[in-house]
């Protein structure tokens, strides 16, 4: 097992410990970090291990099994809750020290691709700061030298056009190029995951034991429908009375899904391919852009969200992990006289898969079929998604909870009730 040892007291006057516990302390108190239990615990995880001199013992497993309660069979290679949760914890972190900590005299860093915690002043990153060039100072240079400095004042000028163009283009792209970029970018083939469901139908047998024997003049007359029998309080199907359907079938909200994916990608030039069997090896999604259709039917939903910020429960919810604890549910359950349902559109940039994935996916098949219309319309997603920052919206993982009106579970209306992004 990967434990750490026992940890010595927070406090370490000779490591500057006073300094570094009231630092911790003022961030831990803070308004930023009031609403995140996980982030509290993974930060002060890590700054007291640090602190303690166990900051190369700092792994995954162990923020996992010591700060978030996971059990010693915990897996980091299938559970990415820790990565996830940093992630969030950096971004906390910066939004801290944007607002309320922006005149802490001292900060915390978590560095990327690292578990440890650094401590420095505001601006550290620059303690030795380059003085401007003056154009005597240039004079006195070589010729070579000269060259040099002005390669790299021009290179510094082109990159600074390059980031306002950047930034340009960011604004003025749509918010739904902005959502689908990273799937739309990507060398490879999206890969579109619907659900198939097994299916069976009355058996041949069945229907000669129900129905009257036909006279040979029936078999030359036009067909009819024939409404099923009702079964009797003394009978029973058996295996024999059912035959599967063999291709099963897909309810009409995933397939309505399914299609705007196609039509979106078709529009944009995007090759794709279509997948509905039940054996999707993980293989088939490691580097590969993604789209998932439909929750519970759908294995890869359920795997890769299961850890997000608003997942899908066992009670046929979604459920929000930390924040206000709120859930929004069906209340009328399968019916389909339902007025209402919710989904989740999730994207995810550093899914456990390695590749960009997205995520279409109602609490029932009426839901998805909302989520899917919702996500493919430029009109609604400019409407819904224009308090979001368009960085986050093109450049971080966002997940967002719907709303969707029905009526005979036909969508009339989505609305966003609540938004994540990391």
């Amino acid at each position: 097992m990967n434990k750490l040892r026992e940890t010595p007291p927070l406090t370490q006057p000779d490591q500057g410990g006073d300094n570094n516990t009231q630092t911790l302390n003022r961030i831990l108190r803070s308004k930023t970090f009031s609403g995140s239990n996980a982030s509290r615990q993974i930060l002060k995880f890590i700054v007291e291990k640090s602190l303690a001199g166990f900051a190369d013992e700092i792994k995954e497993y162990t923020i996992a099994t010591q700060a978030l309660g996971r059990p010693e069979n915990f897996d980091p290679r299938e559970d990415n809750i820790v990565r996830v949760q940093v992630q969030r914890l950096r971004k906390k972190l910066e939004d801290y020290y944007r607002e309320e900590g922006m005149n802490d005299p001292q900060r915390i860093s978590i560095p990327l691709g690292h578990y440890h915690a650094e401590f420095h002043s505001p601006g550290h990153e620059s303690e030795t700061p380059a003085r401007p060039e003056t154009a005597a100072s240039v004079r006195r240079l070589s010729g070579a030298a000269r060259w040099s400095v002005w390669g790299i004042a021009a290179a510094l000028v082109c990159a600074l056009v390059l980031a306002a163009g950047i930034g340009i283009s960011n604004r003025q792209k749509s918010e739904l190029i902005l959502f689908w970029n990273p799937i739309l970018e990507s060398e490879k083939p999206v890969l579109i995951y619907y659900p198939i469901f097994t299916a069976y139908l009355l058996s041949q047998s069945y229907w000669k034991r129900a129905l009257p024997t036909l006279q040979p003049r029936d078999l030359e007359q036009p067909g009819s429908t024939a409404e099923t029998p009702l079964l009797g309080e003394d009978q029973v199907l058996t295996g024999k009375d059912l035959a599967a359907v063999p291709d099963g079938f897909t309810t009409p909200g995933d397939l309505s899904a399914t299609v705007n994916v196609v039509t979106l990608l078709d529009s944009k030039h995007r090759s794709y391919v279509l997948r509905s069997d039940a054996n999707l090896a993980y293989k088939d999604l490691q580097g590969t852009p993604t789209v998932l259709i439909g929750a519970y039917s759908n294995y890869w939903t359920m795997n890769l969200t299961r850890n997000l910020h608003f997942f899908f429960d066992r009670g046929g919810r979604i459920r929000e992990r930390g924040g206000q604890g709120r859930f929004w549910s069906n209340p009328n359950g399968l019916d389909c006289a339902a007025t209402e349902d919710y989904a989740i559109v999730s994207r995810l940039l550093d899914s456990k898969t390695g590749g960009p994935v997205v995520v279409i996916a109602g609490t029932r098949t009426c839901g998805t079929e909302g989520a899917g219309k919702f996500i493919t319309d430029p009109l609604q997603l400019k409407r819904q998604l224009g308090n979001i920052p368009r960085d986050a919206l093109g450049h971080k993982n966002l997940e967002l909870v719907l709303h969707i009106s029905l009526v005979n579970c036909n969508p009339t209306s989505v609305d966003v009730v609540s938004a994540q992004y990391w």
